[in-house]
């Protein structure tokens, strides 16, 4: 499609060349090159000449998907304040445009930017949001996610056993919609609370499913956590598998490393370092996790907190 729009020196055909590049190559993976293809988009785009093109393209607004699409991107690569200004830019261009679309589109970027943030409160207060904008313009599918995040921010906050339950009707109604972009994410959200519940085994059967996903649709930007929450599980689940806990860590690890996903790859290394003193290694811990942590350029997150926790703590 890209050449076939490079031939035809067609800019508008060339901006959706684009626009299909980058929403591929995130779920790919590939961030660095998602964000090259995002730069030429946004030098394409022309509010007067592309705003029609939501209607025609994807059923949101090309500028939206750029900007919510680079916050993601971004997140992943290790730049988290830029990632939050792109996310609230692509809602403002989304509001401004009045766009229902587009509109739901960026919420979603938002909600789930905050999600990879770990911030519960934020994903909840955006989740309920997009339950009511879904409600309101009959998107049975934003409807379904926004139930499904609302559900795990619950579980993280306060009721574990009610936001389980919600996130399960909301998986169910999810795959009766059938747009499974974004499904190895909600296996992993659900592993996530399972484990939190001391539901290890379940956990472990909701992350098999999510690697299942994988397979099926190719979508790899999240196997690094999946891998991480794998080895996680195993290791709470106390099965005596250390060789599993340790092959999940280095996935993870070399998944993150893969795809330049620095966010990524510092849990993984935290995840990996924790294991590494629980079974009397500091040495190891320290040399892993460090590594990581000396090339972050924000240290004010969640995760890079812990990690300087860690760290501390084994010296």
């Amino acid at each position: 499609m890209f050449a076939l729009a490079t031939n035809l020196r067609d800019p508008a055909l060339m901006l959706q060349g684009h626009h299909c590049q980058w929403a591929t190559l995130y779920m790919l993976g590939a961030h660095d090159e998602c964000c090259k293809h995002i730069e030429h988009g946004l030098k394409l785009y022309n509010r007067e000449h592309h705003h029609a093109h939501a209607a025609l393209y994807g059923g949101h607004d090309a500028r939206v998907c750029a900007l919510g699409e680079r916050a993601l991107a971004r997140w992943m690569l290790g730049r988290p304040r830029e990632a939050l200004e792109d996310a609230q830019a692509a809602l403002g261009w989304a509001n401004e445009l009045r766009h229902v679309g587009s509109r739901a589109h960026a919420m979603d970027y938002v909600m789930v930017l905050h999600k990879f943030r770990r911030d519960a409160a934020s994903v909840a207060a955006c989740a309920s949001e997009l339950v009511a904008f879904s409600a309101e313009q009959h998107l049975r599918d934003h409807h379904a996610k926004g139930a499904f995040f609302r559900g795990w921010a619950h579980a993280m906050m306060d009721d574990l056993s009610a936001g389980i339950s919600e996130m399960r009707e909301a998986m169910a109604a999810f795959e009766g919609v059938g747009t499974p972009e974004d499904v190895s994410v909600y296996y992993e959200m659900l592993a996530e609370a399972f484990a939190k519940a001391g539901r290890y085994d379940d956990g472990l059967r909701a992350v098999e499913d999510a690697f299942a996903q994988t397979e099926r649709c190719g979508i790899r930007f999240w196997s690094a956590e999946l891998h991480r929450r794998n080895g996680e599980l195993l290791f709470a689940a106390s099965h005596g598998k250390d060789a599993a806990v340790a092959s999940s860590f280095e996935n993870a690890l070399a998944c993150a490393r893969d795809q330049r996903a620095l966010t990524l790859e510092l849990r993984a290394a935290l995840s990996f370092a924790r294991w590494r003193l629980k079974v009397g290694d500091a040495h190891a811990a320290t040399e892993i996790l460090r590594t990581v942590y000396e090339r972050l350029t924000d240290v004010d997150t969640p995760d890079a907190i812990e990690a300087r926790q860690v760290l501390e703590a084994a010296t």
